[in-house]
């Protein structure tokens, strides 16, 4: 029995560093050295999602859906 928590225990936290890993990757800047100043037009009534494409397409993001769930 102990082995057997102890296995599910370990998936559990192997799974959240992965996650960890992945959110932590993805949320880092998309190219540092890049200090210039973008601007873009959001028009009105444009849903999450296609502002989250928008900033994706400009290279302003890594992962659009990881932007919506933020």
């Amino acid at each position: 029995m102990k082995k057997i928590l102890l296995f599910i225990a370990s998936f559990i936290l192997l799974f959240a560093l992965c996650i960890y890993a992945f959110v932590f990757i993805q949320t880092r800047p998309v190219n540092k050295a890049d200090d210039r100043d973008v601007r873009i037009e959001i028009p009105s009534g444009m849903s999450v999602a296609q502002v989250s494409n928008l900033l994706k397409k400009e290279n302003l993001v890594r992962n659009s859906r990881l932007f919506i769930f933020l």
